[in-house]
């Protein structure tokens, strides 16, 4: 019968951090799809909510906020249009 070379053998440590590695891999490939399918409804969301929240803090009024928040829905629009062309 034939012993298992040193080099072969793999210790349940070494196999657990593998297997940790694999399934995180994984999820963030997951996570990363849901995302990029995800960032067409969540940018503009997002950039408007930002944009108007940073108007509100500096104080500009209401038409000035509400004209921000639609040129940085625009603007993020036009980028995600790049984006998916290169």
């Amino acid at each position: 019968m034939a012993q298992t070379p040193a080099w072969q053998i793999i210790s349940p440590p070494e196999l657990s951090v593998m297997a940790g590695a694999g399934i995180g891999a994984l999820a963030g490939l997951a996570l990363g799809q849901l995302l990029w399918w995800a960032l067409p409804v969540a940018l503009p969301i997002f950039a408007a909510a930002i944009t108007s929240s940073v108007c509100q803090n500096l104080g500009y009024r209401p038409p000035t906020v509400i004209a921000a928040s639609v040129a940085a829905i625009v603007v993020s629009l036009i980028l995600m249009r790049l984006i998916r062309r290169i």
